[in-house]
């Protein structure tokens, strides 16, 4: 092999602006694909945190607005690993108007689990038990409190996009962590306007494994524990079709 790599430099300086072409083209294709990728991780990419990796959600296999059985939480919680069970249900909203700033991505949420879920969250304990006691009450990340300037205290109404229901909430706690840009809200006040205005709402699951080795076990068990004859691909039966003519 080696005794071609004189005959590759003859080459290479045979054509000398072809090769600096090339080499100029790759180059700057390696420089896009950079740009590229910081870009990506500044706007998408977040440091990761110890919790993370310990919590699953479990939502139904079309989509997290198809709407999923309460009682699936109580399934879930029977798999040996789970410590704690939460419902997140996506509401989106907006806030004052549909500029991008003021999107918000609410999540109404069990307010006596959620914080046992999410522990990387910190915020005061007058504050979660304002939250907890409240129904209209709103959790707000810092950097989502700092954004919209909001204190404790404030009453927003939220628009909703998704379901045809406004909110009316009241800031009862600002937190703390890694992952503060998720307002979350109780859950019982979604359920009743969306009750009184004739829709259904989705409940996917979030829970909590503690030990790191039981994670991966965890997951296979949870996903055993819904799985239905024909995920297991097990054959399915003939349908029988049967034509009608008309005299």
């Amino acid at each position: 092999m080696w005794k071609y790599i004189p005959f590759v430099f003859k080459n290479l300086l045979r054509n000398r602006r072809r090769t600096t072409l090339t080499a100029l083209s790759m180059a700057v294709s390696l420089l896009l694909l950079g740009i590229l990728l910081s870009v990506y991780a500044t706007f998408f990419e977040r440091e990761s945190y110890e919790e993370q990796p310990l919590r699953l959600v479990t939502c139904h296999r079309v989509s997290f607005l198809v709407p999923l059985p309460q009682y699936y939480g109580d399934r879930i919680r029977q798999v040996e690993g789970v410590d704690e069970v939460c419902i997140f249900h996506w509401f989106g909203g907006t806030y004052i108007d549909r500029r991008p700033e003021h999107m918000l991505p609410l999540m109404a949420v069990e307010p006596e689990k959620v914080f046992r879920v999410r522990t990387e969250s910190i915020l005061q304990p007058d504050q979660l038990e304002a939250f907890q006691r409240d129904r209209q009450g709103l959790a707000l990340g810092k950097a989502v409190a700092q954004r919209l300037r909001l204190q404790l205290g404030d009453r927003i109404v939220v628009q909703g996009d998704i379901y045809p229901v406004d909110l009316e909430l009241v800031v009862r706690a600002i937190y703390e962590g890694p992952d503060d840009l998720e307002p979350i809200f109780t859950g019982s006040i979604c359920s009743k306007a969306c009750r009184r205005a004739g829709v259904a709402r989705s409940a996917p699951f979030r829970f909590a494994s503690t030990p790191p080795r039981t994670h991966r076990a965890c997951r296979g068990r949870s996903m055993t524990c819904f799985a239905t004859p024909h995920s297991r691909q097990e054959p399915r039966p003939k349908k029988h079709s049967c034509s009608r003519s008309s005299a």
